[in-house]
């Protein structure tokens, strides 16, 4: 049975398909798929992102801003879970946004 925050965001998933929490490894797992994209921000790692696809996959994610004269949005793919755990996703995402 999920605890009463992981529920609330159940519901927030399912309302926007877009939510801000911290990204845990029982957020990701209990997930429930929907008919498109769920895309779950964390909220203490800005850019670190986890996507859940209507087929079950789930991927990290961490968006950051190149910088230069071309200032433009890129995304990095880190990893699918579980071949990448939480964590180690979330210091991959510090690296990548380290530059």
């Amino acid at each position: 049975m999920c605890s009463p925050p992981i529920q609330r965001v159940f519901a927030f998933v399912k309302e926007l398909m877009t939510v801000s929490v911290r990204i845990t490894k029982t957020l990701v797992e209990q997930t429930k798929l929907a008919d498109r994209d769920v895309l779950i921000h964390d909220s203490e790692l800005k850019g670190f992102h986890v996507k859940v696809t209507p087929h079950g996959k789930r991927v990290f994610f961490v968006y950051y801003r190149t910088k230069g004269a071309r200032v433009q949005q890129r995304r990095y793919k880190i990893g699918d879970y579980p071949n990448i755990s939480v964590n180690r996703a979330r210091e991959l995402a510090k690296t990548v946004l380290a530059g």
